[in-house]
């Protein structure tokens, strides 16, 4: 038995080629149907213990094992840990999975634009609360660095109501000092 994470952050099961959700568990046992239940009307049961390491019973399928579709839940898995991992833009992220799979594999991984939204909401899940006070707005980690982890926070000076927060690169300061103008905007005023 293997287990992969379904896109609701659940349990997959995978048995002899087949996909299991758990359906339910008492205090002996878990009971797992079949993820065709719906497409293909298939009533399969998988009952394993409560560790899953020993499957108690399999009932028979209406259909065939598909290892496609099994490949490509995990490159779908895949794509959603590198999302977390990685920096690159969603579309890279599906591109790059993609080009390592098989044409039935690509198939049966639904279209770029929904793993696209998915590894974008996965993100958004990750990322800090919208801060309501000025107090709110903390810059840790990340969110301090530039994708490839250089320093981009420089300045963050907080004096009673006001802030002065500055974002540059040492790439970006140099080209400011080369340069023989600068041209300034900032944010006054602010709703925080």
């Amino acid at each position: 038995m293997e287990f992969i994470k379904s896109n609701k952050g659940g349990r997959k099961l995978i048995h002899n080629g087949y996909l299991y959700i758990k359906r339910s568990s008492n205090k002996s046992s878990i009971y797992w149907q079949c993820s065709h239940k719906v497409k293909f009307a298939c009533k399969a049961l998988l009952t394993s213990d409560l560790d899953c390491a020993v499957v108690k019973s399999v009932s028979a399928h209406t259909h065939d094992p598909d290892s496609s579709e099994v490949k490509a839940e995990k490159a779908r898995q895949q794509i959603n840990a590198d999302a977390l991992r990685s920096r690159a833009t969603p579309g890279q992220l599906v591109f790059d999975e993609m080009a390592r799979q098989e044409l039935d594999v690509r198939v049966k991984m639904t279209t770029a634009c929904s793993l696209k939204r998915n590894i974008n909401y996965k993100r958004r899940q990750k990322q800090p609360p919208v801060p309501q006070t000025l107090e709110d707005l903390i810059f840790e980690g990340e969110w301090r660095e530039t994708y490839d982890q250089k320093p981009f926070l420089l300045c963050d000076m907080h004096e009673a109501t006001d802030r002065v927060t500055i974002f540059a690169t040492n790439d970006g300061l140099k080209n400011l000092c080369a340069a023989d103008s600068w041209f300034m905007d900032g944010t006054f005023k602010s709703c925080l």
